[in-house]
């Protein structure tokens, strides 16, 4: 599988590159006892960033945010009402 790697300015990196960046950005290091207790202030900033890039600039050129598509991929949510009482 090709590794990928995906910046805040939404570079995608892939194969070494992408490695590379994975061993020196690993959000593994925020996890402890397989929780998430903190995050680093500008990790935190990183992903406002990301997010407000992705949106307010990359997602501006879409139709709709993909719920269509993700209830057809997701065998119409069949599993969430499986379990419904």
């Amino acid at each position: 599988m090709i590794k990928l790697f995906i910046d805040k300015d939404i570079r995608v990196y892939q194969g070494v590159e992408a490695e590379n960046l994975i061993s020196q950005k690993n959000d593994s290091i925020y996890i402890e006892n397989n929780v998430i207790l903190k995050v680093y202030k500008s990790r935190w900033q990183d992903a406002q960033h990301y997010e407000r890039k992705n949106w307010m600039e990359t997602g501006l050129r879409f139709s709709d945010d993909r719920n269509y598509e993700h209830y057809q991929r997701f065998n119409s949510y069949q599993k969430l009402t499986e379990n419904k009482k």
